[in-house]
This record gives C-alpha cells, structure tokens and sequence, in this order.
C-alpha cells in the first residue's frame, strides 16, 4: 500500500490488522517516486490519483513497471464506472 499520507497509511494499518491481512506492506511515498519500489505485484489498483498529478502518462508507466507478468493495473477516476482504466481489460 503506497500513500504519500502517513495517516491514511496508518488507517489502512489499522484496517489490515482488524482484518488479519498480513501480506501487505505499507509505504509513505509520492507517485512521483514509484520507482523506488524493487516489490512486483499481481495488482496495483489507484482510486481517485491520476486527475491529482502533473504527469499521468509517468505515473501509469511506473505502475505498470510494477506488475509481475499476468498482473493488474487498474486505476479508477472520476465519479462514474465510464472513467475507468484497466490493463488487461
């Protein structure tokens, strides 16, 4: 879990234990700096980011650097199920 907000990252935390989830890890980090993160993942999902940075084309080539082969990217935007975006359909 990527947040540049310690405090949303500190209730997705909170969440995760509630919910036994332990496979997760959490990092305080800009989309800007994604390619900081050495993890691959099955999914990188991102609500509500991409209308909040300067370069979404940079931001969605980091997210899809991320992906292990056959994963998921998958970013939500907008108010509406029409302004979604998802790799592989």
């Amino acid at each position: 879990a990527v947040d540049i907000s310690e405090e949303q990252l500190a209730l997705a935390k909170a969440y995760a234990n509630r919910h036994q989830l332990t496979n997760i890890e959490f990092v305080c980090l800009s989309a800007d700096a994604l390619d900081q993160i050495k993890t691959k993942a099955d999914l990188v999902y991102t609500r509500f980011l991409l209308e909040h940075v300067t370069n979404p084309v940079h931001i969605l080539k980091q997210m899809y650097g991320l992906l292990k082969t056959g994963g998921y990217l998958f970013c939500e935007n907008g108010n509406s199920y029409e302004s979604m975006f998802c790799v592989p359909e």
